[in-house]
């Protein structure tokens, strides 16, 4: 059984999880790493558009409870699952292909003319047509050049970054923690749909430690907490950080309020 965290992010295609939205508004939640945006007309009609770390844009439609949701890598002319955004009145083909120069154009113009729009509708490759809510989407999109937009914002190249680049910030506290101060592993998820990622999963061996931050490979590794930093825990207490797949993960450092801890792994083939 999976956990319940890892849940919210997989069963993105469930209507349930759908219709965490407010019928007949625009939302927005964080979770897992993940910034979503949710229009819901109700339970069984809503857009789903989801930015994190193991994807830069995911997007799905439900309508009618028949969920749709598409390639999300490459344009497939068959793909039954395909939709448009209409925004008013201009047409946004396969908006969630965005892993092109032209597609991130596609989608920064679709997202800007979402924000002040008055009139919002998909259509599928089936010819269905769903009418989506204006309300509130100016307050919840955010600008594409405001800081808390997060959709476009990383390389997914599989090259390390540069080893020039500046270290992580270190907390106050330098002093270093044994290894026995957290219990870590790391497995693989599926945290979007066919999308699997590896999650880093830290259980705190203290009755009372905060994590502020966790540094994968030096850095070369992004590292996204499934809850926001700072993070305390008690004994048994449990903080997951989602790592993209292609990441060989030989070191985690875990800076916290106590201290500095380091734990290493052994490469994987």
């Amino acid at each position: 059984m999976k956990n319940q965290w890892v849940w919210l992010v997989l069963m993105l295609t469930s209507t349930a999880v759908l219709a965490l939205g407010e019928p007949g508004r625009w939302t927005q939640g964080w979770g897992q790493g993940v910034t979503e945006y949710m229009a819901t007309v109700d339970e069984q009609n809503a857009l789903y558009i989801g930015c994190g770390d193991a994807k830069k844009v995911f997007m799905m439609v439900t309508i009618q409870g028949k969920e749709y949701v598409p390639e999300q890598h490459i344009y497939d002319p068959n793909d039954k699952n395909a939709f448009a955004l209409i925004v008013d009145g201009k047409r946004f083909d396969t908006p969630y292909l965005t892993e092109s120069r032209v597609g991130e154009q596609n989608f920064y113009n679709m997202w800007d003319k979402l924000r002040s729009a008055k009139s919002i509708a998909v259509e599928t490759a089936d010819k269905q047509l769903l009418t989506l809510p204006t309300q509130d989407v100016a307050s919840i999109l955010p600008a594409t050049k405001a800081a808390e937009f997060s959709c476009l914002m990383w390389d997914e190249s599989e090259d390390p970054a540069p080893a020039a680049a500046p270290p992580p910030a270190q907390t106050s506290v330098a002093a270093a923690l044994p290894s026995s101060a957290f219990d870590v592993s790391w497995h693989i998820e599926d945290i979007w749909v066919n999308m699997p990622a590896k999650v880093l999963q830290v259980v705190s061996h203290h009755d009372n430690i905060t994590i502020q931050d966790a540094i994968v490979n030096r850095g070369n590794c992004r590292s996204t907490p499934h809850q926001k930093l700072p993070l305390t825990l008690r004994f048994g207490g449990t903080a997951k950080f989602i790592v993209p797949q292609n990441c060989n993960i030989l070191e985690l450092r875990l800076f916290t309020n106590q201290g500095e801890a380091l734990y290493q792994f052994d490469a994987q083939s």
